[in-house]
Formats: structure tokens, sequence, C-alpha cells
């Protein structure tokens, strides 16, 4: 983000030990929130002190950001409107004295905002897909907060050209597509087969997402139970609510992955059934790892 015009001042302000928070949604294990770690991580040149506010309940990914000395606070947000959650986020900002604000995510952005607005720190925007589910009243707080941000910073050109009739200023928008820093990690292929009971000779198809209506599990399950060969075999890594149609189904539920690129290695091929993605890191750590991808 530093190359970018409008992001030279906050990059000179961190190395005088910005304050930066990170507001999301929650740290569940899925693409988002495994590069906000990373992005935290792999900044060690630059002098700041970085916090995630997670907006509803921490997550699987809240330990692995503790063990790497990033406070996570949670804010305990209740389903559908909860009009509390807006002076608590304020006075987390205030507790820290944040100078800027990274949002992730609809939720974070849309809260995110609302609390830059109120608390005159200035915000940096991240959208991670293309958005087009948007409508109703979020359409109009979209439309409403769109020219907020310093920066919004999107993964893929088409996720910021939707935006532009809502407001966004192009002067003020940025791609910059995801990456990945995670080597493959062949050496554990054999014992993560053995451990979700997959031979040798069987062709493993995998699945690596978050348990969510997006992520179509439904589809995935269609297509293992239209498969007559025994020797392929479905496996899903990851957790989520939309996986409970999955149980005791052809489809191994393998559950929350703590090493991503370990598990792909354990793949013969990935499969993606997703309904939308923006820059879908789970396909892009699979094609590093050589594995072949049908989305």
């Amino acid at each position: 983000q530093s190359g970018h015009p409008d992001m030279q001042s906050e990059t000179a302000m961190a190395d005088a030990s910005m304050k930066i928070a990170h507001i999301i949604e929650s740290l569940d294990a899925g693409g988002a929130e495994r590069v906000l770690l990373d992005i935290i991580r792999l900044r060690p040149s630059v002098t700041a002190e970085h916090e995630i506010i997670c907006l509803a309940g921490e997550g699987a990914l809240a330990a692995e950001a503790r063990g790497a000395g990033i406070r996570v606070t949670a804010l305990g947000k209740r389903p559908g409107f909860d009009a509390g959650l807006l002076w608590r986020l304020c006075r987390e900002l205030v507790r820290m004295r944040a100078d800027l604000l990274h949002l992730h995510l609809f939720t974070g952005g849309l809260w995110g905002r609302l609390a830059s607005w109120l608390t005159d720190i200035p915000c940096v925007l991240g959208v991670q897909n293309v958005d087009d589910w948007i409508d109703g009243w979020r359409l109009a707080a979209e439309r409403l907060l769109a020219p907020l941000p310093e920066c919004t910073v999107g993964v893929t050109r088409a996720s910021l050209e939707l935006r532009k009739p809502w407001g966004l200023p192009e002067k003020r928008a940025e791609v910059i597509p995801n990456g990945s820093s995670r080597a493959p990690n062949p050496r554990s292929r054999s014992t993560i087969r053995q451990a979700w009971g997959c031979g040798s000779g069987d062709f493993v198809v995998g699945a690596l997402g978050r348990g969510v209506p997006q992520k179509n599990p439904s589809l995935f399950l269609q297509v293992a139970q239209s498969v007559k060969n025994g020797s392929l075999k479905f496996v899903w890594m990851g957790e989520g609510l939309a996986l409970e149609p999955l149980k005791g189904t052809k489809v191994l539920l393998a559950g929350h992955q703590k090493d991503p690129m370990a598990a792909l290695s354990a793949c013969d091929a990935l499969v993606s059934t997703s309904t939308r993605e923006g820059f879908s890191l789970a396909l892009l750590e699979a094609l590093r790892s050589g594995i072949p991808v049908l989305a």
C-alpha cells in the first residue's frame, strides 16, 4: 500500500511507531483472515503497533495471532443490528489511541468506516470479494461511506470497478493482488492421508475453505455422490455451519487446518465450488504446490 501516493504519509507515520487497528468480523480460518495475519507478520521493517478487533467472536486464528504477539479483542457483536457495537468499537479505538484503521470484508468495512467518521481516525478499506450481492440498505450504506477511506485496496480490478458507481473515488483506489508467503510442504503428505483414511492408491479431491454458503459445499457433495469410482476420495478442509449437510456422507470433513500447505500436499486435485470469489488464496496456494485446480 505504501506505493500509492495517498498512502505515503501513512507509511512515514508507521516508521514513528504508528498504532494500527485491524477491524474484521472474526478471525475464522478463511483466506482474508490469513492474509490479514501475513500483512502484520511480514512487515518487520515497519515500526508499528498492531491490534486486531473482532466485531463478533475471535475465531480459530486468534490463538495464532496472539502467538505472534498481536493483541486480539472481541466485541461480541450480536446477530442483526447491534445498537451498542459502534460505541464499544469507538471505545476500543480511543483506548489504543489508534492512528489508522485497516478494515476487512463487508462487516469490518461497514462498522469501521462509521467508527472512522465518529473518531476522525483515517481508514484504509480492504476489498477481498466482488461484492455483487450487496443491495437494499447495505447498498445505501456503501454509497454513503464509499468516499470516506483514504484508500480502498482491492485484490482485483473487478472488485473495485463494481464500487465506482457507488461513489468510490478512482484516485483513492489501488489493486494489490493476493500473494502467499507459504512454501509447499509435501513432507506430511503420507501422514495426513493416513489420518484421512486415504491409501497411496487413492485419488484425493480436496476443497479448502470456510463452511459458509458462498463456498457452496452442497455442490461439492453433489459431485462426490455422482462419482462411482471408489478410489476417488473427497475431503473438505475447513469448518462452518454450511458443512452440516455433509456430515455422514461420502465427503470427509477434515476440519480446520493449521498448516494449509501441508493439507494441500495431501490432495491430488483441488476443487472450488464457490459462487463468487475475489482472488482465492486456496487456489493460489494449490497452484503454488503444483496441484491441479478445477474451479
